[in-house]
């Protein structure tokens, strides 16, 4: 005999049907976990009558090649008369769905109760036998010795694995160098209408055929792939009519769109829709527009239950090894928020900017331009981008995004020279002064902007429509003088930036 001591309760009787739970939630998850769930255990390892009813019906689906969830299993349990009895047990498994990462470690809490219980069993018929002097002593000892050696080790517990200092870390595996890593939960937010979707159609185009995200953003080598893009917002042909915008009518094998088929995260029969479609494709990145659609039946405010959609994106991601893009919008700011941090204005609990590994902010300047800002960026330092918006006649749209630190910096350079060439000058026609701008290099956008802000920060004024002179600086020029000898500007006319 191995064990000369026996604890029949020794594991609490609710961690062990939480853990039954938890196993019949993870087979109904994915046709994967029902075959496994199937080969660790059987009907007679479950103390709950419920449960071990639950287990058959889904032992019988998986090996009809069904997958075991809420629908199917009430339908079996349904043909088997079972259904009053189990369908309130049927309606909690999915609560446990956010626990079912560890279905081996359920099931083994699940064997071992198994096993001590037959062990009490087993010890209970040797003390009768004993007490009663039966000739049954010897055969009730050698079934209590058997079950006694039979009896699973102690639940393995959690073991700290500590890294190893001089290992030296991998690298990142980027498709987009900078913006988009491998097997990473990304989130972009913004208000609505701004143009993400726009800009993440782009990117789903580009990692697909492997051409530049937004004209000048290169895939690095070798990352292009399969792409998933599930709109859950918008009808089919908006959706269309957006990607035949971006990249015409011709279709790409790896390139998959749908609208509006349902998918959600808050149900296993959802989860594994979304999941029977990443294991047949096989996709490199797999973008879900939007979280108010896809987090559909779940309250976003709660961090327990975003948390438990997030640890089914985990799973999914390390399972498959994919990338997925959450899009989302941002929270109303009250009255006394309006300096909120981009990051806190994403909408919903703070489990949407704590779970991912980068969060993305889009903000729009104007009718052609949108800003991009990495809020949050592990492993790498954040990045910003312009994305401008240019549509010809024929109603393509091309995206053109530059380095918002760059832009800035174009900006800045211009500042310094506008004030250098107004210096002295006194009143400038606008368009003189642009027209020396160009020559000079600057571009007519970044003047403009340049402007702006050094109007706003009291360095230049306009006296007059269309002219423009240092702020205090009331000296006569040339080109001053041939502003004040031409036409000027209707006073109720604002020019044209």
């Amino acid at each position: 005999m191995t064990r000369t001591q026996i604890e029949p309760d020794a594991l609490p009787r609710p961690q062990a049907h939480d853990a039954e739970r938890a196993v019949l939630a993870a087979m109904m998850l994915s046709p994967a976990a029902a075959t496994e769930g199937v080969h660790l255990l059987t009907p007679q390892a479950f103390d709950l009558q419920a449960h071990a009813n639950i287990f058959r019906a889904a032992a019988t689906l998986s090996a009809q090649g069904i997958p075991p969830d809420l629908v199917t299993l009430a339908e079996e349990l349904r043909r088997r008369g079972e259904l009053d009895f189990c369908l309130d047990t049927l309606a909690d498994l999915p609560h446990y769905a956010a626990t079912t990462s560890g279905l081996s470690h359920h099931a083994r809490i699940v064997r071992q109760t198994h096993a001590r219980r037959e062990t009490g069993r087993a010890a209970d018929r040797l003390s009768e036998a004993m007490r009663s002097g039966s000739a049954a002593v010897p055969d009730a000892l050698e079934r209590f010795r058997a079950t006694v050696d039979n009896l699973p080790g102690e639940v393995d517990q959690p073991t700290v694995t500590y890294l190893d200092m001089e290992q030296p870390a991998p690298p990142i595996e980027w498709i987009v160098p900078g913006w988009l890593a491998r097997r990473e939960i990304a989130v972009l937010a913004s208000s609505a209408g701004s143009g993400k979707s726009t800009t993440v159609a782009d990117l789903c185009i580009a990692v697909a055929t492997g051409r530049p995200w937004c004209t000048t953003l290169q895939l690095a080598v070798n990352q292009s792939g399969p792409v998933l893009y599930f709109d859950e917002e918008q009808g089919g042909e908006e959706v269309l009519r957006l990607f035949q915008r971006l990249y015409g009518c011709k279709p790409h094998p790896q390139l998959h769109v749908a609208s509006m088929q349902g998918i959600v995260l808050s149900t296993p029969a959802g989860v594994s829709r979304i999941e029977e479609q990443i294991k047949t494709l096989q996709p490199r990145l797999v973008v879900l527009d939007t979280v108010a659609q896809v987090f559909a039946g779940m309250d976003l405010s709660k961090l327990e239950e975003v948390s438990a959609a997030f640890r089914q994106l985990f799973r999914l991601r390390d399972a498959y090894g994919c990338t997925i893009l959450l899009l989302t919008h941002y929270r109303k700011a009250s009255k006394d928020e309006n300096d909120l941090m981009a990051l806190e204005r994403v909408f919903g609990s703070v489990g949407f900017g704590g779970n991912p590994s980068t969060v993305w902010t889009a903000q729009r300047n104007d009718g052609q331009t949108l800003e991009i800002r990495q809020v949050k960026r592990r492993g790498s330092r954040t990045q910003k981008i312009r994305v401008e918006y240019q549509e010809n006649e024929a109603g393509e749209i091309t995206l053109t995004a530059e380095s918002l630190e760059s832009a800035e910096a174009e900006k800045d350079r211009t500042e310094v020279w506008i004030v250098c060439y107004l210096a002295g000058k006194g009143l400038v026609k606008r368009g003189i002064l642009v027209s020396h701008a160009v020559a000079a290099g600057f571009t007519e956008r970044t003047v403009a902007r340049a402007m702006n802000q050094l109007c706003v920060v009291g360095r230049i004024e306009r006296p007059k429509y269309g002219f423009w002179r240092l702020v205090g600086d009331d000296s006569a020029s040339e080109d001053g003088k041939v502003a004040n000898s031409g036409k000027v500007e209707s006073q109720d006319e604002e020019p044209q930036w």
